[in-house]
């Protein structure tokens, strides 16, 4: 794994832990959450970071779109 790749890592941890605190804050609000864009976006960076951690070899490079 390059620099590269753990700054990247670090950085979509970041996304997922601001959108989970977002999504902590609707809750919070006693908004009722819907199957969003904000949803979808943390599903996909949880599921890359899952993948990352458990040496899925999956490069973040090229695959931008999850």
């Amino acid at each position: 794994m390059t620099d590269d790749d753990v700054k990247q890592i670090t950085q979509m941890a970041k996304t997922l832990e601001s959108l989970n605190g977002l999504a902590r804050a609707e809750e919070a609000r006693g908004t009722q959450a819907e199957e969003s864009d904000l949803d979808a976006i943390r599903a996909r960076l949880q599921d890359r970071l899952d993948r990352l951690r458990s040496g899925g070899g999956e490069t973040l490079r090229g695959n931008a779109d999850g």
